[in-house]
């Protein structure tokens, strides 16, 4: 067989069994979501290194970065960011890296994506801030790194509660005094 007919054969039996370069691509992209919500940061530079779009996004919007933010992964969020990942996206529903990481207490995420400027003041369908959801989790850290950086304390979410109501409604005390100390009104 000449290599002219090895690699016609080649391509046929790839065809065949159903590769094409944009399944391949597709899988790369879906793995960078799974790996960077395992925080397996090793397969993460590996998929970037294959150039995979960094701001590839699931049917909801979520993206590898928001996944890494949302699970707690630092190296990965900084491997993300440093790859250009869209620190503003949004998902479906409004929520941004930020957002994910601020709701469940995640500092040092929380830190990494306020170093590389996330809109503190973003909008959740809803209308809650990360300053909000930090808040009603009773996150501390978190709602001290969000005022440093800006964030509007009274923001109110679509029912009219800002960050202080949720925190006291919650029970978080120290959250709640802190927000007072800031201006922060119910």
């Amino acid at each position: 067989m000449t290599s002219s007919q090895k690699l016609v054969f080649g391509l046929l039996f790839l065809v065949a069994t159903g590769f094409t370069v944009a399944n391949s691509v597709v899988a790369a992209q879906d793995n960078l979501i799974a790996a960077s919500e395992s925080g397996d940061l090793s397969r993460v530079k590996m998929l970037l290194a294959t150039n995979v779009d960094v701001n590839v996004k699931k049917t909801n919007g979520g993206t590898a970065l928001m996944a890494a933010s949302e699970d707690g992964y630092p190296e990965v969020v900084r491997v993300l960011l440093t790859a250009r990942a869209d620190v503003n996206a949004k998902m479906a529903d409004g929520a941004t890296a930020l957002f994910l990481a601020s709701q469940n207490g995640h500092l040092e995420v929380v830190r990494a994506l306020l170093a590389a400027r996330a809109d503190v003041n973003a909008k959740r369908a809803g209308g809650a801030t990360a300053l909000i959801a930090a808040a009603h989790g009773g996150y501390l850290g978190v709602v001290q790194a969000l005022l440093a950086a800006k964030a509007e304390v009274n923001a109110t979410d679509n029912q009219g509660h800002a960050a202080l109501g949720w925190a006291r409604h919650e029970g978080h005390g120290d959250v709640a005094e802190l927000l007072r100390q800031q201006g922060g009104r119910e």
